[in-house]
């Protein structure tokens, strides 16, 4: 039975506070603020900044979207839109600041405030910088207009800025934004500091709080619960919004966070030290290009590029929902003025409405919870972290690195950070046993054998991750990734580390390092081991596809071959350009190399390069064009040994979005059959497919198809059942009941049993289909005859493996260890049972 939700008064009710939160992205600001505070270590007259925040949390988060709030015509018609654009750049930081400093001792609890605010401010001017692609190139939604609105900056733009927030409040455990907590705005105060920087006064007290409660009211919108239904509407629009929306490199809410970091850093040091000390001009107002010698070093060490777009384009909204808000709910906001500033609260009449949302929400998630599937497996055990947005179980992989014959477990956490570090990154090694690894719900860092943790502040160490005997001496080693190397210099150029193992161990420092000299490089990524040279030894193989590659984000692929030699050399450093086999992309924005492979079966060994994002070009020099048919994704298939003749074979799709390649696997799942066979995910792919025995389109439900390695032809087509489940995300073949024939795990991790997005949100789900006689043949998910909704995918599955979490991204990550009993371990990234997405690892143990 579909579960509804009595979504349509809602809508009615609040349609005019989502109209308002379009002016900017609010949650999505105070997330980047949150993130970035949990371990900043700065202080000022002995305040601990992070505590300031805490204790003013009114403050901050009104701090964090007010440089928006006098853009939109609701702002007294926009007449103050030149001071909302001057309220992004680092001459109002210098203002501020100057006014801090200029406060009497010992600091108010106003003054408190005050700080707390324009931290919050801050966190914005920067964060927008990446976010808009302001003065940078390939920023956030510069890509997202380059990979999913054939390179038209405006509409990508405006799905972006509230898009981004619909998917913030639909992925993110927000209740930390309390819809009915208060905000203060210092009004006085930011009306003296704008009266010192122009000269005059351009605006009073009074302007400045009457726009700033638009936000306010914003807020309310985005979390009073009707913003959830819009969320397929985004996701349909943007696939990159949804996927990327944390990790992009250059704009997603990790990066955003970790610039707000180093910006609260020249900021603490210039309320110390004065603004001379810092490079704040108005030729260079952009504070991702603000330098502070004392703590940055020369200013030559940063690139630069010169500002072509200034301002943001924030529409000046005109909405008959708007307008009739303002007249209805506006008195319904209670003011109460301080000496320097303003509270905002919500009237009863306001509070009795969210409270009468958040019951209708429960009510939901109580039908939804009663209709679980009770066959869903869940785990045994789990391994997890209170280490908040870490993100354990990002990557995992498996080799035995302690020469004990037993599989070992690799376990990353990249954006772990560590008090005044952030996201310095980590990697767990746990040792394996005969009964397997993991035996009970444990923290990780209590049982984990090896701990290994980046060097290099927001480097993101544990990105990627392989086991690899590079030098050739039959012992194990580690490579693990750290691709945000370079941030502060705006460089991202990334590194690898490579760490040699002995006769029991591996070395707690990396032997060698491995750079890439390019800009945006971000060198590895991905991962991947096998023997491509035929020397009976595994190779590393990077794949960096965010890398230009001679263009932009074309990608590449390269193969550090093992070398007995470097056993003996010992070396320090090895630039990528040096390796001997390299390919890259060619075409823009196609991330060739993004999830590359080396998968072995019999004979067989293929080195696998997805480029999901490659498109169908309409201009025979592939400019960006609007009949592009964006993201149909291709496989490029390498046999080897390589060599310097081409690929063995090229699978392109077809479908819009479709993203083939996302993911790979080679086995062999089918009876009375000697070749290998490859399945390839497609993982949105539009589906056809029935409810209730009503036709239904599942957009971006995902698919799978597996081909005959020797000839190419499908075998077999396994569908997923739900719209943005992302079926095929992640794919693996392994022999998990030991009957010697490749079973296949498929990952579906944004998949809710729940069809309206209002609950059970990216709970995800694992399918196994063993391996054998009974291992399907042909299109069977769509031949469903025999049941009302279709595709038939539970129907036909053996397993079907749940973490039991929403919005933890089950299955992000999987892996099989184990002899006799196996256990399959799967990450949990955004996990937030530990903390905020500490992540964590489940553990299933299987006894077939």
């Amino acid at each position: 039975m579909r579960i509804r939700m009595n979504i349509h008064n809602i809508i009615l009710l609040f349609s005019t506070f989502l109209g308002v939160s379009q002016m900017c992205g609010i949650t999505t600001h105070i997330e980047t603020g949150y993130r970035a505070k949990e371990y900043i270590d700065l202080s000022i007259n002995g305040l601990d900044f992070k505590e300031i925040i805490e204790k003013h949390d009114d403050a901050f988060q009104a701090g964090c979207p007010f440089p928006d709030a006098m853009y939109p015509g609701l702002c007294y018609d926009g007449m103050f839109h030149s001071i909302a654009e001057d309220t992004h750049w680092t001459p109002i930081m210098n203002a501020t600041i100057n006014f801090l400093r200029n406060l009497p001792q010992p600091w108010t609890n106003d003054t408190e405030k005050f700080l707390s605010f324009i931290l919050g401010i801050f966190q914005h001017q920067i964060a927008d910088v990446n976010w808009h692609s302001l003065g940078i190139t390939q920023g956030f939604i510069r890509t997202m207009s380059k990979v999913n609105y054939h390179n038209q900056y405006g509409p990508a733009h405006s799905d972006a800025d509230f898009g981004g927030d619909v998917v913030n409040v639909y992925n993110l455990d927000t209740s930390y934004i309390d819809p009915t907590d208060q905000w203060y705005v210092p009004d006085k105060d930011m009306e003296r500091v704008y009266e010192e920087f122009y000269g005059y006064k351009k605006v009073n007290s009074t302007v400045i709080s009457d726009c700033a409660e638009l936000l306010f009211l914003g807020r309310l919108g985005e979390h009073i619960g009707a913003i959830e239904v819009l969320y397929p509407e985004y996701a349909e629009a943007s696939p990159f919004l949804v996927d990327e929306m944390s990790s992009f490199f250059l704009g997603g809410l990790d990066d955003m966070a970790a610039w707000v970091t180093q910006t609260w850093k020249r900021a603490q040091h210039m309320m110390e030290q004065g603004t001379d000390k810092c490079e704040i001009t108005p030729e260079k107002d952009n504070p991702i290009h603000m330098r502070c010698p004392d703590i940055d070093g020369k200013l030559s060490e940063m690139s630069t590029v010169k500002d072509t777009q200034k301002f943001r384009d924030v529409p000046i909204l005109e909405s008959k929902f708007i307008k009739h808000f303002v007249q209805k709910y506006r008195n319904d906001i209670h003011r109460e003025e301080s000496e320097r500033g303003t509270y905002f609260h919500l009237s009863p009449n306001l509070q009795k409405l969210v409270k009468k949302a958040n019951k209708e929400k429960a009510q939901v998630k109580t039908r939804s919870s009663k209709q679980k599937d009770a066959s869903v497996i869940k785990p045994n055990f789990f391994l997890t972290t209170n280490n908040l947005y870490s993100k354990l179980g990002s990557n995992i992989v498996k080799g035995d690195l302690n020469n004990d014959g037993f599989q070992d477990l690799v376990i990353t956490a990249p954006e772990f950070s560590l008090k005044g570090n952030y996201q310095v990154g980590r990697v767990y090694i746990l040792y394996g046993s005969r009964s397997g690894i993991v035996h009970k719900t444990i923290d990780i860092d209590n049982i984990a054998n090896v701990t290994l943790t980046g060097s290099q502040e927001n480097g993101r160490f544990g990105k990627g991750v392989a086991i690899v005997d590079l030098n050739a001496d039959g012992k194990n080693d580690l490579a693990v990734s750290a691709p945000s190397v370079g941030l502060g210099a705006i460089q991202y150029q990334g590194e690898v580390y490579i760490f040699l193992g002995t006769d029991s161990a591996i070395s707690e420092i990396p032997d060698i390092t491995l750079k890439c000299n390019e800009k945006y490089c971000n060198m590895g990524e991905y991962l991947a081991a096998g023997d491509v040279d035929g020397d009976d030894f595994d190779d590393l193989i990077i794949g960096s596809p965010r890398a230009p590659a001679g263009g932009e984000q074309r990608g590449f692929v390269s193969a550090v071959l093992s070398n007995k030699a470097l056993a003996k050399e010992k070396l320090d450093s090895f630039d990528i350009r040096n390796s001997l086999w390299s390919v890259r992309g060619n075409q823009d924005y196609e991330w060739f190399g993004e999830g590359v492979k080396v998968e072995k079966h019999g004979e067989s060994t293929l080195l696998l390069i997805p480029s999901p994002t490659w498109r169908i070009c309409s201009q025979e020099n592939c400019e960006f064009d609007p009949e592009d048919i964006e993201s149909v994704g291709r496989l490029t298939i390498f046999e080897c040994p390589l060599s310097s003749a081409g690929p063995r074979q090229i699978i392109n799709g077809t479908q819009k979005f479709n993203m083939l390649g996302r993911d790979i696997a080679l086995g062999n799942p089918y009876i009375n059959q000697s070749n290998s066979f490859l399945a390839v995910a497609s993982p949105l792919s539009t589906i056809e497919g029935k409810i209730d025995d009503l036709p239904e389109t599942f957009i971006q439900a995902g698919k799978i198809d597996i081909y005959n390695a020797s000839d190419m032809e499908v075998h077999t087509t396994i569908s997923g059942d739900r719209e943005i489940s992302r079926h095929g995300h992640t794919l693996l073949m392994e022999d998990i009941n030991n009957d010697e024939k490749s079973d296949l795990i498929i990952s579906s991790h944004l998949r809710s049993d729940d069809y309206d997005f209002i609950e059970g949100v990216d709970e995800g789900r694992i399918y196994i289909f063993l391996g054998g006689s009974s291992f399907p043949i042909g299109n069977f998910t769509q031949d469903c005859d025999d049941y009302i909704d279709s595709p038939c995918l539970k129907e036909n599955a053996d397993f079907i493996l749940s973490g039991g979490e929403d919005k933890s991204r089950f299955s992000k990550a999987i892996t099989v260890v184990g002899r006799g009993q196996k256990q399959l371990i799967v990450g949990m990234p955004t996990s937030n049972q530990g903390g905020r997405q500490s992540g964590k690892i489940a553990v299933f143990n299987f006894e077939i």
